[in-house]
């Protein structure tokens, strides 16, 4: 909304300081993150881009700063769509909101006594995974279960317990949504689920990773709504997705926690622009992801958050993603890209085609 309205002006931006964390004196030393934008509207004149890494600055002149805070001739904003803009990529959702007050959910320790008191009953109990127990491989649990096993479900008093609470909270709540969802007092505001599995995307990530950590989970897990869904993706769309021409566009487009990265369907996923795929591209993307996949596999003791942190990637994992990250490359032109700016420079000319702007 700002940005186009600026622009009308006749102002650009002179120059900007990339985030950057700001020291400051206040009381238990505040957490802020700032960017300074210096606007003019002299014309002709260099620009200056700012960075700040480990308390030193360095400075680039360069003939233009976009919105994005990048050195890019190209001043396109991107839109939020509710409809994926690479019309052959799979609709990426949020996972399921329990709004439950916390009773559908079972920490480790409640899980370990419900299975030694109701072994019986484990069907009604599936993993339960968020952003932050996903990367670290957290143990939670979720009460599971489906219209037609409720009645037989609530005969344990457990079960029976937990959804009573989650009814009257649902009744003392001033939404009337809520008071509908009353009615199905045993199950998630959402009840989406694999029919086989589902490639998880947690919804944000340190700023030091090259690449947010996504995993496929079978049908014994349940994501909650703090990761976004690909319900049985393919194997040639984690390769795109995992790949350092996504993280490009994903960086830059999307929004930002303090630093860290924020995924977006509706900004990030849904605007990515991707070439249209040929058989033998998609067969060789599959195979790349089954690489890394496999490459992870001699790590299983590690966490995603472990195998992700740049100072603990294991060597073959990391080769895995840069042989991806060339494969992925050259479905946008016939050698791989030098640069990120190189990479937002065509996928920015790509969306302006593929939306018409």
């Amino acid at each position: 909304m700002l940005w186009p309205f600026i622009f009308a002006t006749g102002v650009d931006i002179d120059y900007a300081y990339e985030s950057f964390k700001w020291s400051n004196l206040a009381k238990n030393v505040a957490g802020v993150t700032v960017m300074v934008i210096g606007l003019s509207n002299k014309s002709g004149s260099k620009k200056r881009l700012y960075r700040v890494n480990n308390d030193s600055t360095f400075c680039d002149y360069v003939d233009n700063i976009n919105p994005y805070i990048i050195n890019s001739a190209n001043n396109t904003i991107v839109e939020q769509r509710r409809k994926v803009l690479t019309n052959y990529f799979p609709e990426m959702p949020k996972g399921n909101m329990p709004y439950d007050g916390g009773n559908l959910l079972l920490t480790r320790e409640e899980f370990k006594l419900f299975e030694k008191e109701y072994p019986k009953d484990l069907k009604y109990i599936k993993r339960f995974v968020n952003a932050k127990s996903f990367i670290n491989d957290d143990k939670q649990y979720c009460l599971w279960i489906r219209d037609e096993d409720y009645s037989n479900a609530i005969k344990n008093s457990f079960i029976n317990e937990r959804v009573e609470k989650v009814r009257k909270m649902r009744l003392d709540s001033t939404d009337a949504g809520a008071h509908k969802l009353a009615s199905r007092p045993y199950s998630f505001r959402e009840t989406n689920e694999p029919t086989n599995k589902s490639l998880v995307v947690p919804s944000t990530s340190s700023e030091r990773r090259d690449y947010i950590p996504m995993a496929y989970l079978d049908d014994t897990t349940i994501a909650s709504n703090a990761v976004f869904v690909i319900y049985d993706a393919e194997l040639w769309l984690f390769a795109i997705l995992e790949s350092k021409m996504h993280m490009a566009w994903i960086k830059t487009v999307c929004g930002k926690l303090e630093t860290r990265y924020r995924y977006s369907s509706t900004l990030g996923y849904n605007t990515f622009p991707c070439p249209p795929l040929t058989s033998a591209q998609k067969e060789a993307l599959s195979k790349s992801a089954e690489n890394i996949l496999m490459m992870r596999e001699n790590h299983s003791e590690m966490t995603l958050a472990q195998m992700y942190d740049p100072d603990k990637m294991p060597a073959d994992l990391k080769r895995a993603h840069e042989d991806n990250d060339v494969l992925v490359d050259l479905l946008y032109r016939n050698h791989a890209f030098g640069s990120d700016e190189e990479r937002l420079a065509t996928l920015f000319d790509l969306y302006e085609k593929m939306t018409n702007k």
